[in-house]
């Protein structure tokens, strides 16, 4: 059996089923509700293979989330294509900035032509996205962010703690 994390490539992006996938799991906290005030989730698959996964497994996981949850990724929903159209095009414009700049010594995007899976993240994904983004950067450029990566909603991923007004009251907390 196939299952596909779409947790970073929502529809309409990609379409696991469409490529085979038995399931496709999806976070619906992160893109789809948009907003990061819901937890949720959804497993999507054929019919037959459902049944099972809640005959087996939803004795022990549950399986609803709350109402006002439901409500809130619902509301979120209605956005998704324009969000998601917005932020590939961002992320398309970051990577290009980035691939251009000679401080950045790598950039691992599958929007750009230089990347090896550059076609198939075309076809495959509508919007020419792809959950990997990885930026190699030279001569200390980040010596005043934070890195973070979350897997909950985060408006960035590189926080400017030290060059912030508070950040010299922060170090004396910790």
């Amino acid at each position: 059996m196939l299952s596909i994390d779409a947790t970073f490539t929502p529809p309409p992006m990609f379409r696991g089923l469409e490529h085979d996938a038995d399931f496709v799991v999806h976070a619906l906290t992160k893109y789809i509700n948009g907003h990061g005030d819901a937890m949720g989730g959804a497993v999507i698959g054929r019919a037959e293979l459902i049944r099972r996964l809640k005959a087996d497994a939803l004795v022990d996981v549950g399986a609803s989330i709350s109402p006002f949850n439901a409500w809130l990724i619902m509301r979120g929903s209605v956005t998704l294509p324009l969000r998601l159209a917005q932020h590939v095009a961002t992320a398309q414009r970051v990577a290009e900035f980035l691939d251009k700049d000679p401080r950045v010594a790598f950039v691992a995007f599958p929007g750009l032509p230089s990347h090896p899976q550059h076609r198939p993240s075309r076809s495959d994904c509508g919007y020419r996205g792809g959950a990997r983004r990885d930026v190699r950067l030279t001569d200390n450029v980040l010596r005043a962010f934070q890195l973070e990566v979350r897997l909950k909603f985060r408006a960035v991923l590189a926080d400017q703690r030290a060059l912030a007004a508070w950040g010299k009251f922060q170090r004396e907390v910790e």
